[in-house]
């Protein structure tokens, strides 16, 4: 994927990865399809019994030291984890579903694709795992929707997703079990209720603008801020900034759409 523009921080060799497979990869996502490296089959059309990839809860590591990705799937499956350059990690589950990937560490930023096998299936899960080198903030980018942060810390406000449209979405971790109350700019964009683990993930109902945007949010008590910058962008690329990273990545279609996340740190 090249190497690190150290200067401006911007990984445009990814950039063009993000071209070359999230388009592909993110159209399929949450779908069977027939793996490159096994004779496994595709799903058929109206399949009455849908099955999720395997979760990812923790991506561990990081700073040159091994990533430790844990999850959660069926009992004794394989698992695979592919990175964007094409470079493939397996191990089997555990008796309850638990899972570790090891992955050796790289000084650039890394995508990864997350499937197991059931059967002759290779189940993926939806979206792709954006990993920065230090090991975290990770999140899961996920086409037309939030993307979801992954543990073991979350911020309250952890990801932030945007298109040129003004669409926009965020997730984060609050108290578990606990309404929360989106404001941009002080006007309220939305409600929602955060899982058992605390995380909660919302399309907001109103647009954003172009600049600088206070975000807010109240929840059990306990209000946090955070300002973001909404910049429009034609182009696809990774860079590095001061609160996190900025990863304008495409659509599934090829029609030159695409959605920015900012995973905050």
């Amino acid at each position: 994927m090249g190497q690190i523009d150290r200067t401006g921080k911007l990984y445009r060799p990814l950039g063009l990865v993000l071209t070359a497979i999230v388009v592909p990869l993110l159209g399929l996502s949450g779908c069977d399809r027939k793996a490159e490296d096994a004779p496994l089959e595709p799903a058929l059309a109206g399949d009455a019994q849908y099955l999720a990839g395997p979760e990812l809860l923790e991506a561990l590591g990081g700073n040159g030291q091994v990533h430790r990705l844990r999850g959660q799937a069926g009992a004794v499956e394989r698992i695979r984890v592919k990175d964007s350059s094409g470079n493939t990690y397996g191990v089997t589950s555990g008796a309850q579903g638990q899972f570790e990937v090891l992955v050796p560490p790289q000084p650039v930023p890394r995508l990864f694709e997350l499937a197991r096998q059931v059967g002759t299936r290779l189940i993926r899960s939806e979206g792709l795992l954006f990993l920065p080198p230090e090991g975290g903030p990770a999140v899961i980018l996920r086409y037309g929707a939030p993307s979801m942060p992954v543990g073991p810390v979350v911020l309250p406000i952890a990801a932030f997703d945007y298109d040129n449209s003004g669409s926009a979405a965020i997730a984060g971790a609050v108290a578990p079990r606990s309404e929360v109350t989106v404001l941009i700019d002080g006007r309220e964009a939305g409600r929602t209720l955060s899982d058992a683990r605390g995380v909660y993930a919302l399309s907001l109902s109103v647009p954003v603008a172009t600049g600088t945007r206070r975000i807010r949010i109240v929840s059990a008590g306990e209000a946090f801020e955070r300002d973001v910058r909404i910049l429009p962008s034609d182009e696809f690329f990774v860079a590095a900034e001061a609160g996190g990273w900025r990863v304008r990545w495409p659509l599934p279609g090829g029609n030159g759409g695409g959605q920015t996340t900012l995973i905050l740190r």
